[in-house]
């Protein structure tokens, strides 16, 4: 029980890892200042690149409040 929780815990650090150092990336590289949530649409995609290299086309959608 005690080490699904732990399991857990780390896969969530890594995921806001991962959604911090997209966002970092993409205001620096490509001029988008974007939300964690949509940095981790991009950080999903990539993944689905890799897993998926057959596939020609892949969307995301960046969502903006203003």
């Amino acid at each position: 029980m005690i080490t699904d929780l732990l399991l857990k815990i780390k896969v969530c650090n890594i995921i806001i890892i991962e959604s911090i150092r997209m966002a970092e990336y993409l205001i620096e590289k490509e001029g988008l200042f974007v939300g964690a949530s949509s940095a981790m649409n991009c950080v999903a995609v990539l993944k689905a690149v890799e897993k998926y290299p057959e596939c020609k086309v892949f969307v995301t959608i960046l969502c903006d409040s203003g």
